[in-house]
């Protein structure tokens, strides 16, 4: 959320400026002497306005009047988020489809609850029963990294109303948990780490190729070849894309991250474009499928091939882990193949074989 970069004034003197951008608020900055002073100010003025105290002072310009919009401690929370799609649904990178389907569990399950009494304990209570719901997809009990998304939902709608709004809460937000609290650890889930075998690729490409989707094996060849995330995928327009370059620009729109980036592409990739292009239009979406088509598509192709426990985005772990075993790659070489922004991000996503290290470690020398 926040960069700091190094800039030098007119007198030739190095000030550390500070941009912090948040969803549903103004964007914040300030100069200062020194990296530590920087960073020190980034972390405050995050954790703050994250719970909903920081003062945006006159950054901050009203669109309506509480009375107008009727924002206060008396409405509901099913209210509050009919009025943050309604105004901000546009906004966000996929028109708010994802965070749509979010809130349906969290209004069935408290979406009559005031704002007033929404405390910590209703958003505890919530997570807990939520943790032990089945999915309806997978039949097995919903993760803690899907219930945090929806905590986190919460948490930003309500820190939209109290920085827009000026919304009073005796406690400030209620879906800011403690990060070593325990249900905070429940929420963090457990990191996947499965990626396609050989023989799996076979046979999962076999049967995307025999799909009543005509788009979904280009679909997938094109994830296990650039490690791009399904929506940066289904979102890819022609005039994006330079074949002679090698590479597709994703926008800060599109992005997970926010920031736009290039995304390298192989030979393959490259060859597999240009077909396409080749037998169509080259104009507008690469991709005509909906995200939703794709994940049926995908899922079915996944049982006919009996591959078990894989999902869409384990494409990208295994693009990740290929890419670096067959190349040895170095990891920034590596964090702009996949997009990721630390280093630590990307080691979440590659997976070491066990077996080789053995066989390294034991080399001759």
């Amino acid at each position: 959320m926040g960069t700091i970069r190094k800039r030098t004034t007119t007198a030739g003197n190095v000030r550390y400026e500070v941009l912090i951008r948040k969803t549903g608020f103004p964007q914040v900055s300030k100069m200062l002497k020194t990296a530590k002073e920087a960073k020190a100010w980034e972390s405050e003025t995050e954790a703050a306005i994250n719970k909903g105290t920081y003062d945006f002072g006159d950054k901050i310009k009203k669109e309506e009047s509480s009375d107008t919009v009727g924002v206060s401690t008396s409405m509901t929370l099913e209210s509050l988020f009919t009025l943050y799609f309604e105004k901000y649904a546009g906004g966000l990178k996929d028109g708010g489809r994802r965070d749509l389907q979010r809130i349906k569990p969290i209004v069935e399950y408290m979406g009559s609850v005031r704002l007033i009494d929404l405390g910590r304990d209703k958003i505890t209570e919530y997570v807990l029963k939520r943790l032990e719901t089945t999915g309806f997809r997978r039949k097995t009990k919903i993760s803690g990294e899907t219930v945090k998304h929806e905590v986190n939902l919460i948490k930003r709608v309500i820190n939209t109303a109290i920085g827009l709004y000026n919304l009073q809460l005796p406690y400030g937000n209620p879906a800011v948990l403690p990060r070593t609290s325990g249900i905070t650890k429940k929420l963090k889930g457990v990191s996947r780490d499965r990626i396609l075998s050989v023989d799996e690729e076979v046979r999962l490409l076999a049967e995307c190729s025999e799909s009543r989707n005509k788009e979904i094996l280009n679909i997938v060849l094109l994830a296990i070849e650039t490690a791009m995330r399904k929506n940066e995928i289904l979102t890819i327009e022609w005039d994006r894309v330079d074949l002679d370059r090698g590479v597709i620009a994703i926008p800060s729109d599109i992005a997970k991250t926010g920031t736009g980036r290039l995304a390298p592409l192989t030979q393959t990739a490259v060859q597999i474009l240009s077909k396409m292009k080749d037998a169509g239009s080259g104009s507008g979406l690469v991709f005509k499928s909906k995200y939703d088509a794709v994940q049926r598509c995908f899922t079915r192709a996944c049982q006919r091939a009996d591959i078990k426990d894989f999902r869409f985005h384990d494409l990208r772990h295994t693009a990740i882990t290929r890419t670096h075993d067959r190349t040895g790659m170095q990891m920034l070489h590596l964090m702009q193949f996949s997009g990721h922004k630390s280093t630590q991000m990307v080691k979440r996503y590659y997976t070491d074989n066990v077996d080789d290290v053995v066989s390294e470690l034991n080399k001759k020398r």
